[in-house]
């Protein structure tokens, strides 16, 4: 699983190789085939709940209990998409430093039912 990350820390096959002392046709059928499993089980846990779920339902209430109540309809929520700048800002630059030792700007998500905000 160490190979599917992509923010700096993705290893190559010959490193797993390394690593674990094979050569280099297990690591790859190994991913291979994890990959399949993984993607075998995606549409049954990742899906957007339907409006007259209970999961909306009691994703709602919370939402309008514990945050703003303008947000009570909304469906996703998506946080912590970084986009790497090439270079520091010049305008209050260091605060565009992540904790991956990055300058990059975190791009944020709401989708509404009606309305989508960027």
């Amino acid at each position: 699983l160490s190979q599917i990350s992509n923010n700096g820390n993705a290893i190559s096959n010959e490193d797993v190789c390394q690593w674990a002392g094979v050569s280099v046709g297990p690591v790859t059928n190994c991913t291979n085939h994890v990959m399949i499993a993984l993607l075998a089980k995606h549409d049954k846990f990742i899906f957007f709940p339907t409006l007259d779920s209970d999961d909306a339902g009691r994703s709602q209430k919370f939402v309008q209990d514990h945050t703003c109540p303008e947000w009570r309809n909304g469906i996703l929520a998506a946080d912590g998409s970084l986009i790497n700048l090439c270079d520091k800002p010049g305008l209050y630059g260091e605060t565009f430093y992540s904790r991956k030792s990055q300058y990059s700007l975190n791009c944020q998500v709401f989708y509404f039912i009606l309305q989508l905000f960027l």
